[in-house]
């Protein structure tokens, strides 16, 4: 399906979405150095069965404990369309890669699009990647973008330090 085919096109960070979609809000809870946080995330997500979604949209940059597109999430109930996170499924059938740039260009969301990807920008020029695992080697061979998959970026907390 072509991405102008889709009922509802696009959120307003520009993700794609479909019917299946819904915005909740997440409850991340953790602890650095003995001490606790509480965060909240509301993302645009799929829901699988009643206590896991799949994510198709990502924490804002600045969150210390990142989620991303194409996630899949456990979690439980709390009120409404809140959830608290449990856990994220490992291993994601994405890879996550971060550069400086704006926009892609047309052809590059398409093919994203087609392999089941997507793009993100924060702040005008802070560009996520979302690429199938199994696809990144044909996607830079198609667009002559190319990640190397030990720089993909992994869901959780940030290590601030590295």
């Amino acid at each position: 399906m072509a991405p102008d085919d889709l009922q509802n096109p696009l959120l307003e960070n520009g993700t794609m979405t479909d019917n299946k979609t819904e915005e909740i809000c997440i409850h991340i809870d953790y602890e650095i150095a003995g001490e606790r946080y509480h965060e909240e995330q509301t993302l645009a997500a799929e829901r699988l069965s009643s206590d896991r979604f799949r994510l198709r949209s990502s924490s804002g940059f600045l969150s210390d404990n990142m989620l991303y597109y194409g996630d899949e999430i456990i979690v439980v109930p709390r009120e409404g369309t809140e959830w608290q996170l449990v856990n994220v499924v490992d291993p994601s059938t994405m890879a996550h890669f971060f550069c400086v740039a704006s926009a892609p260009h047309k052809t590059i969301t398409e093919i994203l699009h087609r392999f089941g990807g997507e793009w993100e920008c924060d702040m005008g020029g802070l560009t996520t990647f979302h690429i199938p695992v199994d696809r990144i080697e044909e996607f830079g061979n198609l667009t002559n973008i190319r990640f190397k998959e030990n720089e993909a970026l992994k869901s959780g907390l940030r290590n601030f330090d590295e």
